[in-house]
């Protein structure tokens, strides 16, 4: 009988250590999966994350890109107005001085030679067509489009 106990005892062991063994195999199983699906979740969030990080990066950069390029902008207009407010009271000065026509074309001609981005159209009211342009490549019809700087009126 002692043979017969020690195979039910090692049955009950063999069987006990089985049940075990299933239960840790099965519970790891489900830890694992808990872990890996924790894992890519915060994978996820973390790339999320991420990206909205680089968009806010990236959207800063262009607020101040843009912010720059106004204040570069307002900067350029202010120097050209008063360029241009420059080029408008010298004109009227050289008119009240009673100069030629030919007189204020020379000038102006001079004065945008030295100023790349001023251009001049001298727009003859009385024929209502251009008559010269100095340091102005726009393509503009000859007649009814434009106001004049200065009104020169021929004798």
């Amino acid at each position: 009988m002692d043979i017969r106990k020690t195979r039910i005892r090692q049955r009950y062991y063999l069987g006990t250590l089985l049940i075990a063994l299933l239960l840790i195999v099965i519970l790891s199983a489900v830890y694992l999966r808990v872990i890996r699906v924790n894992g890519e979740a915060q994978v996820e969030q973390l790339a999320n994350r991420s990206i909205r990080m680089k968009k806010l990066h990236i959207k800063s950069i262009v607020d101040n890109t843009i912010q720059h390029i106004e204040v570069e902008r307002d900067l350029i207009a202010k120097e050209k107005g008063d360029a241009v407010a420059t080029l408008y009271r010298d004109a009227l000065a050289h008119v009240a001085a009673k100069a030629s026509l030919e007189d204020i074309k020379a000038h102006l001609k001079t004065v945008t030679a030295h100023e790349a981005d001023i251009g001049v159209v001298i727009f003859d009211q009385a024929s209502g067509k251009i008559t010269d342009r100095f340091n102005y490549d726009l393509d503009l019809p000859d007649s009814g489009v434009l106001v004049s700087i200065v009104e020169v009126n021929k004798p």
